[in-house]
């Protein structure tokens, strides 16, 4: 093949390759416009109280874009406010398997679970979503709050701790050490309450040392056993 012929070649590939992008460029385009759509569709329903239209629009936009993340939490919302739990979380799972690059699908999912006060579950799903954005302070924030919630205050502390690393003095830093220290106070309050309830209640062996020791009588004598059998 002479040279000029192989250029001739090449430009005609770049040219096919040019043209493709220019259709993928407006496929990308028009899908943008339809679920810019079918999301002010389903928000103008949801407004009027229309919720099974707006589930319709939520559902179409996800049609057209998979990792439309608004309208997926539209979707669970719904489902949510329904008392469907399992579909709404299975809804968050779905976002998380489609775009799992995407952090706030990770977010979306753990408050899911924290609504229906599933906090180990929502910290298993956040400690996913720390390694995809390490840097985010609010992802460690729910953290903290998940660990706190589920019992593991070492973890929390761990946490909270790697927080104010990362955000020195930052308002989310300030108000979970507040929150911690509330929960401090409550378990102690609990604690406190216990240990009063139990001044109360007689204890294991309690009976028998009443027997072996017989109260003073009414006199102010104490009874002498003895001296009464002899009586």
């Amino acid at each position: 093949m002479s040279s000029g012929r192989f250029r001739i070649l090449i430009w005609a590939v770049v040219a096919v390759g040019v043209v493709g992008l220019g259709g993928y460029g407006i496929r990308v385009h028009q899908r943008g416009r339809a679920v810019k759509r079918y999301m002010e569709a389903a928000e103008a329903a949801a407004h009027a109280g229309d919720l099974a239209g707006a589930e319709k629009a939520y559902k179409k936009a996800l049609a057209a874009d998979a990792k439309c993340l608004p309208a997926r939490t539209g979707l669970a919302d719904i489902h949510m406010s329904q008392g469907e739990r399992e579909k709404a979380l299975r809804e968050h799972r779905q976002g998380v398997e489609v775009d799992p690059r995407n952090p706030d699908t990770y977010v979306a999912l753990a408050r899911g679970l924290m609504e229906c006060r599933r906090y180990a579950e929502a910290a298993t799903c956040l400690e996913r979503g720390v390694k995809v954005a390490p840097r985010d302070p609010y992802m460690r924030v729910l953290l903290e709050s998940c660990y706190r919630r589920a019992g593991q205050t070492a973890k929390a502390r761990q946490v909270l701790a790697e927080l104010e690393k990362l955000d020195p003095g930052s308002p989310a830093v300030r108000s979970a050490r507040r929150a911690m220290r509330r929960d401090a106070q409550k378990k102690a309050q609990v604690g406190g309450k216990h240990m009063a309830s139990d001044k109360g209640r007689p204890m294991p062996g309690d009976e028998a040392k009443k027997k072996a020791n017989p109260p003073v009588a009414a006199t102010g004598r104490v009874r002498n056993p003895l001296a009464e059998a002899g009586r």
